[in-house]
């Protein structure tokens, strides 16, 4: 049985060291580097907890600056290709909403497809940043390889939901 670890979670493409020419590894930032710069959080803390479910105990901890919060587990074509086109899809829509959160009323059809991707994508990136254990147990994996590979191809799965709301906010 092949190692999760090693094949990057939306293509299944073998992943190889950082230089490879083949399934090159990439870190691919959970936090939109464009991202953190508009909000000026580069170098905020950002702390990422796993915990198991059933016991409540805490599995591993990690601090570190929002500017290093990678996953290091996706390959260099995923990263460079469909998801750096669908960042530059979302951030004009962004920006909009960061500046009038009332804004998500007004968006169209399209528009709330491309956030709502994102959002898929982001939290996808960040379920897979870390190693959930054993791949056969239904809940080592919270989401399914399906849900990535629907992600991958721009469409959104039929059996996921995502809520968007807007409301002014006085952070920073």
């Amino acid at each position: 049985m092949m190692n999760h670890n090693s094949v990057c979670p939306f293509c299944d493409t073998v992943l190889q060291g950082k230089r490879a020419k083949q399934g090159a590894k990439s870190d691919d930032h959970i936090m939109a580097q464009w991202l953190l710069d508009h909000l000026d959080l580069r170098k905020e803390s950002v702390t990422s907890q796993r915990v198991d479910v059933p016991s409540q105990r805490s599995m591993e901890v990690r601090h570190f600056a929002a500017d290093r919060f990678v996953n290091g587990r996706i390959c260099r074509g995923c990263n460079n290709g469909w998801m750096s086109q669908l960042e530059g899809k979302v951030k004009p829509i962004l920006i909009r909403l960061l500046a009038d959160p009332y804004e998500l009323a007004r968006l169209t059809t399209e528009e709330r497809i491309v956030v709502a991707t994102w959002t898929a994508k982001t939290a996808a990136v960040l379920n897979k940043s870390f190693s959930f254990g054993d791949p056969s147990d239904p809940l080592a994996h919270p989401i399914p390889d399906h849900h990535l590979k629907a992600i991958r191809s721009g469409e959104l799965p039929d059996d996921i939901v995502i809520v968007g709301s807007g409301c002014a906010s006085n952070y920073r």
